[in-house]
């Protein structure tokens, strides 16, 4: 619809040449946050993540990047990667 930011992806988020999927589920005005899940090879089926907000892809370093606005002046800034199917916290 016009001027709607919500969306359905079909990006590489963990990095396995599969395609992955996330359906956004809240939308402030600031904030975009989506449920994610990835392709499991050996389960062969999609499996939840959870739900973050939107993430930037740095496939140099294999890590995905969220950035949150707490308020006009403050961001809550944080980089994942991968362990099999969970994402840990690194910064």
């Amino acid at each position: 619809m016009p001027g709607d930011r919500g969306y359905i992806s079909f990006e590489d988020i963990n990095f396995d040449n599969h395609a992955d999927i996330a359906v956004t589920t809240s939308l402030g005005a600031a904030n975009l946050y989506l449920d994610y899940w990835v392709y499991s090879e050996e389960q062969k089926r999609y499996v939840k993540v959870g739900n973050y907000p939107v993430f930037k892809l740095q496939p140099d370093t294999q890590t995905l990047t969220t950035e949150v606005r707490l308020n006009a002046a403050q961001y809550d800034r944080k980089a994942y990667q991968w362990r099999g199917l969970e994402l840990v916290v690194v910064e």
